[in-house]
């Protein structure tokens, strides 16, 4: 295959189970772009076709609503001959799962932060991803794409639909497996899995047999690690947790607790992986669910090795005698106690049972003054009112009712907003705002660059960083024959034809120049996130 449409076909990135994915140039606008081809034809029967040519929507319905920098664009979508094809974003890098060797820790903690950043934007959309694994994760440099958004989940569109098994099954979460309401937990259950998969080696829930490994996944324990610490195995153990309530609000409070709980740890080096090559993704149709969950129930629980445990020591023959001894002892101290002495011991006043239950701390952990004991006399008031105040004020101290969160930015000098003001704002970045616990929305404005809208739980969140990039549009200049030099208001570009040139919006004179050709100039106007192409043919 040498062309796609108007598409020139480069050479074959890969191939899997789904199909085949190019690398093209468009030569309309002078682009790079990558198309996945998909052979309908010799795929199954007409049902097996109709479920992928839905999956193809999706893809283009998700690149509709999902605009980040870490999510692969698509730009089209295009049917014909039996044959689909998307056209998206060339991303020129390769795929997290290539990383078998290990990494830097801190490079994994910063992929994973924009992992985080990119799906939870996508949830705040009503878009789960449910296929998140270390192939669908690419890297250029040190930059992040998330790509095969083709089976995600558009909540609000969709919603009625249930009954099909869809992703990679050792980073599926369980209530995927079992038929379960499908969230943005879930994708976060899957970064989870990556996470424990880097830092240790291996993934958390392993078996060649499919219901053995859906058993674990559904009803084991995440195993801990002994060579991580204790704060990094209760992060993991939350993030996998069986129940979606259980595991964090979203993916970025994850990986924050992830990294504090790592802490100088990430100057270490990730372990090898035990890489076992691209996982592919399956497709279980509604009719076989009840058959897994079948092979689940009837699927016996795990046979644990019996303890090796030392015998039993033999009886003392001593003990009984020695204990005799301290007991009788303790008797005559008592009989002395109690009569030897001519003092009289004082017996304290009893204590109402409500004096006793107000010493307990409330629910809320808030100071409560106890309501007086009936029948209750002075003496026993003034004595008693003393010690339950400082016993409260030791068991039950106040905890904070706000907590610090750092602002920053690149650059600094940027508004921050809190709930769009109502809650709360500070001038200039940086800047610590104190804010209570829960949820809310983040504004931040500079002059000159676009917003930025971001969300943040405190307490598990105590600081959020903006970077602002200059708007700009983009000038797709080509021309035939190609090779010309590019200037722009007079100064050379550095660039030759054909070549995208990213410019802040306003009007330039565009000039291309190509050997002993006359000169060709012309005034353009370049407009925020426009493309605009000029053709130079001077044939």
């Amino acid at each position: 295959m040498q062309k796609i449409g108007r598409y020139q076909i480069e050479h074959e990135l890969g191939r899997g189970a789904m199909g085949i994915v190019y690398r093209a140039f468009d030569p309309a606008i002078g682009r790079r772009i990558a198309i996945k081809t998909i052979h309908l034809d010799e795929l199954g029967d007409s049902q097996t076709r109709a479920v992928l040519r839905d999956r193809l929507l999706r893809e283009a319905q998700s690149a509709g609503i999902l605009s980040h920098p870490n999510i692969v664009t698509i730009y089209d979508i295009s049917e014909d001959s039996g044959n689909a094809y998307i056209f998206m974003e060339y991303v020129d890098g390769a795929t997290l799962d290539s990383f078998a060797r290990g990494m830097p820790t801190s490079d994994l903690l910063a992929i994973l932060e924009q992992a985080a950043e990119a799906l939870d934007y996508a949830h705040a959309r009503g878009i789960v991803h449910r296929d998140i694994k270390p192939g669908n994760l690419m890297l250029s440099g040190r930059l992040l794409k998330i790509t095969d958004f083709g089976i995600a989940r558009l909540l609000h569109r969709d919603s009625s639909q249930s009954g099909t098994l869809l992703g990679t099954p050792a980073y599926m979460s369980p209530e995927q497996i079992s038929d379960g309401e499908i969230t943005g937990a879930t994708d976060q259950y899957a970064l989870g899995v990556i996470a424990y998969e880097f830092l240790t080696g291996s993934k958390p829930f392993e078996n060649d047999n499919l219901a053995n490994l859906f058993f674990r996944i559904t009803q084991h324990p995440v195993p801990p690690v002994a060579k991580l610490n204790a704060a990094t195995n209760q992060v993991l153990a939350r993030v996998l947790a069986k129940s979606p309530a259980h595991r964090y609000p979203n993916c970025e409070a994850f990986v924050a607790a992830l990294t504090q709980a790592i802490g100088i740890a990430a100057s270490v080096h990730t372990p090898v992986r035990e890489a076992t090559g691209e996982e592919a993704t399956i497709q279980v149709a509604a009719v076989q669910i009840p058959t897994i969950q079948a092979m689940l129930a009837n699927t016996p629980p795990p046979v644990l090795p019996p303890l090796n445990l030392p015998p039993p020591p033999e009886p003392s023959t001593w003990k009984p005698i020695a204990g005799l001894v301290f007991g009788g002892a303790l008797l005559v101290g008592v009989l002395w106690f109690s009569f030897g002495r001519a003092t009289p011991v004082p017996i304290p006043a009893p204590v109402d049972q409500s004096v006793q239950d107000s010493l307990k701390p409330s629910p809320m952990g808030k100071k409560l003054e106890p309501d007086p004991p009936p029948n209750s006399t002075e003496t026993v008031e003034t004595a008693v009112q003393p010690t339950l105040t400082q016993t409260q004020a030791a068991v039950l101290p106040d905890p904070p009712s706000t907590h610090p969160v750092l602002f920053s930015s690149s650059p600094d000098g940027a508004e921050i907003l809190v709930n769009s003001g109502k809650q709360d704002r500070c001038p200039k970045t940086p800047c610590t705002l104190e804010l209570p616990s829960g949820s809310f929305q983040i504004t931040a404005r500079l002059e000159g660059f676009s917003e930025s809208i971001r969300s943040i739980q405190v307490p598990d969140q105590s600081k959020l960083f903006f970077i602002f990039e200059k708007p700009t549009g983009t000038l797709a200049v080509n021309s035939t024959p190609s090779g010309a030099s590019i200037r722009i208001d007079g100064r050379d570009t550095g660039q030759k034809t054909p070549a995208m040139l990213k410019l802040a919006p306003g009007k330039y004179k565009l000039e291309v120049v190509k050997d002993s050709l006359a000169p060709q100039s012309q005034e353009v106007t370049v407009r925020i996130g426009a493309i605009q192409t000029l053709a130079i043919n001077w044939n």
